[in-house]
């Protein structure tokens, strides 16, 4: 396991419950993701509502600072479709353009709408932890951990 591991996660890219190394049996995935998470929740100024179960962790939520903001914290990895390619700096392929990607997954996403839909702040602000902008690297290659990797992020933006 040691070779998967990577950057700030428990595996490098994963996606969902799925692990982007397809030789990862799903019992090797779900063992560190819950002590991941349990690790995560001890050291990190969490809610209990945060508390995790399992393999699984609700983190997305929004907290408010008076009338002024309301940040909605989004969590994009938990609930996101796999990455096209295998995730990384890939090259641009047809399966990027595939319209049931999405970053957020569609519960989180329709929780955003209705969380900015019901705000009587002034600002909303999402918190999130990948980019947002359009970034080709060299060679036309692209990083899928980020927003622009599938259609589903132009209906978040637009609504925001």
């Amino acid at each position: 396991m040691a070779g998967h591991l990577d950057d700030h996660e428990f595996f490098n890219n994963c996606a969902a419950h799925v692990s982007a190394h397809s030789h990862v049996k799903p019992a090797d995935f779900f063992l560190p993701s819950r002590a991941a998470y349990q690790a995560y929740y001890e050291h990190m100024p969490l809610r209990a509502a945060q508390l995790p179960k399992g393999p699984h962790m609700k983190l997305y939520r929004h907290v408010g600072f008076g009338g002024l903001a309301e940040f909605a914290i989004l969590d994009t990895r938990q609930y996101r479709t796999e990455q096209p390619n295998g995730g990384g700096n890939s090259p641009i392929t047809p399966a990027v353009l595939d319209p049931r990607r999405d970053p957020v997954g569609r519960k989180q996403e329709q929780w955003l709408y209705k969380t900015i839909e019901a705000s009587q702040a002034r600002w909303n602000v999402l918190a999130q932890q990948v980019m947002m902008a359009r970034a080709i690297a060299s060679q036309g290659r692209r990083s899928f951990s980020a927003w622009t990797s599938g259609p589903a992020t132009r209906r978040i933006a637009n609504a925001c």
